[in-house]
């Protein structure tokens, strides 16, 4: 009866066992913020540490909830960088914070009992650090044999750089435990700098993030030298709309490249599709038009969908286009003042009175350069066909970088 109390007056003190176990283990080499979020550790304390008390309440045998905890956390810890003993410390600290509670109560029942108690949360948390470390191990080894050979071959073919068939494809995506007909989004990764660490350390940051959040296996590989996922699209649950996936995993993304701790700067290139893998060659090129227009735009710290710079790509797959919009502006190149007149004069709906406010010039100095501007560059202001070229010429300026 007395063993029973001790449970239950453990159970009682959760959330202040919670408190403890959380100040404890965060700064343990490994918790920390270049690993994850506080928030992260925080979460997970209370849902693994309510599953071990039932679990010492049902006779130090562990249920289902602290069995799927242990994985989790293995899991997870695996895919953050977090040391494997790093883990296991906080396994032992959890237990010895639970031990001074048992302890605190030592004058008011048997030493038997205490002692009972004592060796039934032993049993418990080994058993939970035997199966976090088993899991964790064996992410470890998935990670590096799938993901590193398997993976990467995979995404070759898939996005066109090396010949398969559709059955090939399913073939070796159900080879490595992927869905063939679940649907897959693309997404390329650009970092800022050319350094395999970083690059190492975001793949590690993005997996740690959309792991938790997809029913599938996320593939890795390659596209122009640039780290490209195929990541099952999240969702598809009780209740979920057919653009509740799509909307998930972009928060996803935007949340890892404003996150303060991610490990560097990068750019994600991704599309608002998605296909199953045999059919996904197309979203594959979606995401790489989409990271060849950032990347030369030089933006990072930010995701960009083939939607976003839909109009840049147009003009990038026609370079005769592009020269011939180059050399329209040509005449204004050298009248900054003309050139800015016009580029606020279509943006303000060819309202000259803005159009003065917004440069700060008298009212009657705006009609004076707009006729200065058609004469310059042969173009009636009042066409629509002259203005949408314009509109496209003062597109492409904006978007090219400057020559060195």
């Amino acid at each position: 009866m007395s063993i029973t109390q001790i449970k239950r007056l453990l159970a009682e003190s959760a959330e202040e066992i919670n408190k403890e176990t959380f100040e404890s283990v965060w700064g343990i080499p490994g918790y920390d913020t270049a690993h994850m979020p506080k928030e992260d550790l925080a979460a997970r304390i209370p849902i693994s540490i309510q599953a071990l008390l039932a679990s010492l309440e049902n006779g130090a045998r562990l249920t289902g909830a602290a069995r799927q905890a242990a994985k989790e956390i293995g899991t997870s810890r695996a895919l953050s960088g977090v040391p494997l003993e790093a883990m296991l410390q906080s396994w032992n600290t959890s237990e010895r914070i639970c031990v001074q509670h048992v302890l605190r109560h030592a004058g008011a029942f048997p030493v038997a009992d205490i002692r009972q108690v004592i060796t039934e949360l032993n049993v418990v948390f080994s058993e939970v650090a035997r199966l976090s470390a088993t899991e964790y191990r064996r992410t470890q080894n998935e990670v590096t044999a799938y993901y590193d050979r398997l993976s990467t071959d995979l995404v070759a073919r898939l996005v066109g750089e090396q010949q398969a068939t559709p059955d090939e494809i399913r073939q070796q995506a159900q080879a490595i435990g992927s869905d063939p007909a679940q649907p897959h989004a693309a997404i390329v990764v650009v970092v800022a700098a050319g350094d395999a660490g970083l690059s190492l350390r975001i793949e590690r940051h993005l997996l740690a993030l959309l792991a938790g959040h997809t029913t599938g296996r996320i593939l890795l590989g390659r596209i122009d030298q640039h780290l490209v996922l195929l990541c099952p699209m999240p969702g598809d649950g009780p209740g979920d709309r057919p653009d509740d996936g799509h909307e998930i995993l972009h928060r996803l993304l935007r949340r890892s490249v404003t996150d303060p701790h991610r490990p560097g700067s990068f750019l994600l290139a991704t599309s608002r599709d998605s296909a199953p893998l045999d059919d996904i060659t197309d979203v594959c090129g979606k995401a790489r038009e989409a990271a060849q227009i950032a990347a030369r735009r030089g933006w990072t710290d930010r995701v960009v969908t083939f939607e976003d710079v839909c109009l840049d790509v147009m003009l990038a797959r026609n370079p005769d286009a592009t020269a011939v919009l180059s050399a329209r502006l040509a005449p204004l190149l050298d009248r900054p003042e003309l050139l800015a007149t016009l580029r606020e004069y279509l943006r303000h709906g060819m309202s000259a009175r803005a159009t003065a406010r917004a440069l700060y010039v008298h009212p009657n100095t705006v009609p004076y350069r707009l006729r200065t501007i058609e004469h310059l560059l042969g173009r009636d202001l009042t066409d629509v066909t002259s203005l949408t070229d314009l509109l496209l010429a003062l597109h492409h300026l904006d978007s090219t970088p400057p020559r060195q």
